[in-house]
């Protein structure tokens, strides 16, 4: 597979991982599981892509351990990064203040500093990643093949097979995925892929997995309900082992796909990169309850027959409407980076990373 070839393939698994990441948020946020009737088509269909969305998140991982692997961070891209985060933080928290959303001055001060104070979740455990990405790849380089495995083999009994058994252990990881090691863990399984997995899998099988796992997860759920009066909501966490298992099965069905139509490789082209800035408009903490609860009504479709549409319309409209957004944003940051202020802020940072990389790849003498 050419690398152009591959890199749209992994572009349009970012765009699928937003999309999924949307309808998520469709769900946790709205307040649509506490008025859904139990057993109906609603319900079953919900539990559906509550269960198929699990996997979002971690394919953004690994498909930045897949490149990082054999990357260098970029001291540039992570002051962007972070630039990016703390402008819509500002300009989130400021339209929810003019709706009239409750925002505090706790609030306003965490979205001074959206990366230290968790706001977006996502972006602060990133940052973390990205950041130790050099530390990571240095172990990664150091050790063999056969070190590598047992390393997975470790992380992997403790952070899926434990977690997965003893739901309530929370020792070593103790947001059930949502965590920094669940990424570092993903991060170094993306990494092996890339350096030692050279086999290719059935497309159909990959697939077939991937779509089955959910309804497992929703049957397991139905049965444990009527027969032992438990939710088991610990299946939808990232950490189960039938969620790890669909994740690395997208993921590999996606390594494996090739996409040979030129128009479209450029239409992802073009949609993949914003799809960063429709996670922060749509997601930020105070927003996040207008956009669903308030904009959408999400709740009050939970029992209607047309909840299926609803659901279809509000999440490509979330999609398009921030990607909009977030395009326009691009456009005018990029008028800004051919000021002299950018330019200069743009050259000390590249003396950073020079720097930076100088003392990373010091030998050392003991």
């Amino acid at each position: 597979m050419d690398k152009k070839s591959r890199d749209m393939n992994f572009e349009l698994l970012r765009i699928i991982s937003m999309i999924l990441i949307i309808s998520s948020h469709y769900i946790i946020h709205s307040g649509i599981l506490d008025t859904l009737s139990i057993f109906t088509f609603n319900y079953f269909f919900i539990d559906f892509i509550r269960a198929l969305s699990r996997i979002s998140v971690g394919l953004y991982v690994l498909i930045t351990g897949y490149y990082m692997v054999k990357s260098k961070i970029k001291v540039k891209k992570l002051f962007n990064t972070w630039t990016i985060v703390l402008f819509y933080s500002l300009i989130m928290c400021l339209i929810s203040i003019l709706l009239k959303e409750h925002v505090g001055i706790k609030g306003i001060i965490k979205s001074f500093m959206p990366i230290s104070s968790g706001l977006y979740w996502f972006a602060t455990v990133y940052v973390a990643l990205y950041t130790l990405a050099p530390f990571i790849n240095i172990l990664v380089n150091r050790i063999s093949k056969n070190q590598y495995k047992i390393l997975l083999i470790i992380l992997f009994l403790y952070l899926v097979i434990d977690k997965t058994i003893f739901t309530g252990n929370n020792y070593i990881d103790a947001r059930n995925g949502e965590s920094f090691i669940w990424f570092v863990f993903l991060y170094l399984v993306a990494g092996y892929i890339r350096l030692y997995l050279k086999m290719q899998f059935n497309k159909k099988l990959l697939i077939g997995i991937t779509i089955i796992i959910p309804f497992v997860i929703v049957i397991l759920r139905f049965l444990s309900i009527i027969y032992f009066d438990k939710s088991l909501l610990s299946l939808f966490n990232f950490s189960n082992i039938l969620n790890f298992t669909s994740l690395i099965s997208f993921f590999l069905y996606f390594r494996e796909l090739k996409i040979k139509n030129a128009k479209i490789n450029n239409i992802i082209g073009k949609i993949a990169p914003l799809t960063f800035g429709i996670y922060l408009i749509h997601d930020n903490a105070f927003f996040k309850y207008f956009i669903w609860i308030k904009l959408f009504k999400v709740s009050e479709f939970a029992n209607n027959p047309y909840l299926f549409l609803h659901f279809v319309f509000t999440v490509l409209t979330v999609f398009v409407i921030c990607g909009i957004i977030e395009l326009i944003r691009t456009k005018i940051w990029q008028l800004f980076d051919k000021t002299k202020i950018v330019k200069k802020v743009n050259k000390m940072l590249d003396q950073i990373n020079e720097k930076f990389w100088s003392i990373m790849e010091e030998k050392n003498d003991n």
